[in-house]
């Protein structure tokens, strides 16, 4: 993660402070720690991002992502559009997005959900037990 994100900023933030829970605490800047509250809402997402495809390729799991990066200006979401596709370790990046244009660089694999999904009012859902939701 700290690599990625000096790569990312230009050596500005110099790694991100990990919890013991595995989340991201702040960054480390001219060598103290500022909360996530202290940075602009691109880096948080970013740094997030980084974290987050970390985990997934240490675990070797799938990764989705639900339009983690709007906040990001076109040469940081070029250089994280790249670091998605050099991934070797993760099986499968899933990213949901209004803006796909901003993700796919053309070998990628996109689907239009609006043109798989119909949305059907007054129909209740089907009966018995809900499938993997938990009101715990």
């Amino acid at each position: 993660v700290a690599e990625r994100l000096a790569a990312l900023t230009g050596g500005r933030y110099e790694q991100v402070g990990i919890g013991p829970q595995l989340e991201a605490t702040g960054v480390f800047l001219a060598g103290g720690e500022r909360s996530f509250g202290e940075i602009s809402v691109g880096t948080r997402e970013q740094a997030a991002l980084l974290l987050r495809l970390a985990v997934a390729e240490a675990l070797g799991f799938f990764l989705v992502l639900d339009d983690n990066l709007t906040q990001s200006d076109s040469e940081r979401m070029s250089w994280l559009r790249d670091q998605l596709g050099k991934v070797t370790d993760v099986p499968q990046i899933i990213v949901m997005t209004c803006h796909p244009k901003a993700y796919l660089t053309g070998g990628e694999h996109a689907v239009d959900l609006t043109r798989c999904v119909t949305r059907h009012e007054g129909i209740a859902p089907p009966a018995g037990p809900s499938r993997g939701v938990s009101d715990d």
